[in-house]
């Protein structure tokens, strides 16, 4: 029997948090589970996008306060189900160095530029490129990245596991399903909508004028803390902080502040005005 690749294994985990949140929602409706669902979301994108895959492990911008809070930060970049940290972060540094041109993992503009390509990596469903490994050797040699890395699918199930201990499916439904559904959400809006080469014209706006289409957007920036700024990102990727000029917003430093130590922070500040 073929064995399945990590690309499809973390698809099927996509799908099946999407099925299970959509059961929750027709058969274990509950208000107040909705809105916790919701703010745990936040949380998740916050501690888990941000706060992990993203600002920790693809940039390397800040280091952990210590071993706890370095166990916390992968384990949150784990549950989000988007792939364990070292995946995520192969691809992430690619996107960066050929963002929106050929060789970019998830543009939209490139390959055909059609819609259908645009729909299908907005449920984030792109072919598997190859990454060269020394790209992420850094994280490879890290003993921690390397057992999370190890042990992704087991994390996952171990948490969804005592869950449904805790409270069953409609548990697992708002406190892991309905979290994720939120993280995928705001990647597809950052990977596909904040790289539309017209919508900034619309509901964004630029701060750098770089080769690729990144915009901000003031609304992500509450919905999707640290990140919603992507214009500055592309701009600037090794800075902690995601708000540099005045209207910008930023929910997301205080998080990485809060575990760790922000790296070349006096680099950055020149840049604030």
């Amino acid at each position: 029997m073929r064995k399945l690749s990590s690309d499809t294994k973390v698809k099927i985990l996509q799908a099946t948090a999407y099925v299970t949140f959509l059961a929750t929602l027709l058969f274990c409706w509950n208000t107040t589970l909705f809105f916790v669902g919701l703010g745990l979301g936040w949380l998740f994108w916050l501690a888990g996008i941000n706060g992990s895959l993203h600002k920790y492990s693809s940039h390397k911008c800040f280091k952990a306060r210590n071993k706890i809070a370095e166990v916390f930060i992968l384990f949150m970049g784990t549950v989000v189900s988007l792939g364990s940290n070292i995946s995520w972060a192969a691809t992430h540094r690619k996107h960066h160095q050929f963002s929106d041109q050929e060789g970019d993992p998830h543009s939209i503009h490139t390959g055909n530029g059609s819609a259908w390509r645009a729909f299908k990596i907005y449920f984030y469903y792109f072919p598997t490129y190859l990454i060269n490994p020394r790209t992420v050797k850094d994280l490879t040699n890290d003993p921690m990245h390397r057992w999370f890395h190890k042990n992704y699918y087991k994390v996952i199930a171990a948490y969804v596991l005592v869950l449904f201990l805790l409270g069953g499916f409609t548990a697992v439904g708002y406190f892991w399903a309905m979290p994720v559904f939120y993280v995928h959400t705001g990647i597809s809006y950052i990977t596909v909508l904040a790289h539309n080469r017209t919508l900034y014209k619309v509901i964004g706006y630029r701060n750098y004028d770089i080769k690729d289409y990144t915009f901000n957007w003031s609304v992500a920036s509450i919905l999707f803390p640290g990140e919603g700024n992507h214009n500055n990102h592309h701009a600037l990727p090794g800075a902690a902080q995601n708000a540099f000029k005045k209207g910008d917003i930023d929910l997301g430093l205080w998080y990485i502040k809060l575990v760790g130590h922000v790296n070349n922070q006096d680099y950055y500040q020149k840049f604030i005005t």
